[in-house]
């Protein structure tokens, strides 16, 4: 994996958000993780969404076992099924941005 792959555009953290698409429950995921997301300022996040059942190699490749998962693969780190919870989905963000700055 490339330094661009690794951390999306621009030095942005990639996260992947793995969901079945047609189901109501992902589309609230979808939801509020993108207004979590929209809560930081200069958009720190490179979001891609992946429905797991048009890109099953992807899942498989990155050992997805339930959706949705929350996957930001530079620092190994995944949230699995809590994307509901607003506060434990932005402890994950913060954390996400806490490592980065470890790294700087």
């Amino acid at each position: 994996m490339s330094d661009g792959e690794r951390t999306g555009n621009a030095g942005k953290i990639r996260i992947t958000l793995f969901v079945a698409l047609h189901s109501d429950a992902s589309m609230f995921v979808i939801e509020r993780l993108q207004r979590a997301l929209e809560r930081y300022e200069s958009s720190p996040f490179d979001l891609e969404i992946v429905n797991v059942s048009a890109e099953p190699r992807r899942v498989l490749c990155h050992s997805i076992l339930v959706t949705p998962t929350l996957l930001a693969a530079e620092f190994d780190q995944r949230l699995v099924g809590e994307l509901r919870n607003a506060t434990v989905l932005d402890h994950f963000l913060q954390m996400l941005l806490a490592l980065r700055a470890d790294r700087s």
